[in-house]
């Protein structure tokens, strides 16, 4: 049986360190077969004042013990120099996905309980239960981590590139989610103004147990075009079923 929750993290302006990170357990009714999280949403910025930027750093992973998914957050902003030395915040907002063991409802015992050709049991009377069996799709949800680096690179953007990521079982649908972004202007060039940020997946099913993913990324200021240096590492979890 598949379970969504959303959460969010608030991360509260500081400085001399980064990136912050936050975590939160999220318990569910039953044992957790898989689970992945994605990012809905952030927000980050420099406290007071600005500053060009240099790095920025925002995203989330899960893990899995028994009926619990712990979520981590991490969030950094910070320009090129001092070290960390300028006070940031912001916050990210997220969604989980669960897979639950599928539990067997109690059978009703006692005198007059009957088996149906299905096999499921009911009481006769005032009390009676049904017994389902679990649907079949409930325990194939199946997640794959990877991620796309853009190296250093000028004169365009955005930049494409592609990672193919393997299902160990055959899969019918896929979808993406965007779980990281460590993104910079090449600490060599120095930092920028921040005039334009693109981040965006694309997740295409080459076959039964192939997955292509596609990642658009682009950073520049407003002067000349494209003409500084920018790099950075796209990560994502794909969920197949």
């Amino acid at each position: 049986m598949l379970e969504i929750r959303t959460t969010s993290f608030d991360f509260a302006p500081t400085r001399g360190y980064g990136p912050q990170t936050a975590e939160e357990d999220i318990v569910f009714p039953s044992d957790v077969a898989t689970a992945v999280v994605g990012m809905t949403g952030y927000s980050v910025g420099f406290v007071g004042e600005d500053h060009h930027l240099g790095r920025m750093v925002v995203g989330v992973q899960a893990r899995v013990v028994g009926r619990t998914v712990g979520v981590a957050a991490r969030l950094g902003l910070r320009d090129w120099s001092g070290d960390w030395d300028d006070e940031y915040g912001g916050s990210i907002t997220a969604v989980v996905l669960a897979g639950l063991v599928f539990l067997e409802p109690p059978l009703p015992s006692g005198e007059g309980a009957i088996i149906d050709e299905q096999g499921a049991r009911s009481a006769t009377g005032a009390e009676m239960a049904v017994h389902l069996p679990p649907h079949p799709d409930w325990d194939r949800m199946e997640v794959v981590h990877g991620s796309v680096g853009f190296a250093p690179f000028s004169g365009s953007g955005p930049r494409s590139a592609a990672s193919d990521v393997a299902f160990a079982q055959p899969v019918n649908l896929v979808a993406g989610l965007l779980t990281g972004v460590d993104v910079q202007f090449s600490a060599s060039d120095g930092d920028h103004h921040l005039s334009y940020l693109e981040v965006r997946l694309n997740t295409a099913r080459l076959d039964a147990q192939r997955a292509r993913v596609t990642a658009s990324f682009g950073l520049r200021d407003a002067s000349g075009w494209w003409d500084d240096r920018y790099e950075g590492t796209v990560s994502f979890s794909v969920v197949g079923e």
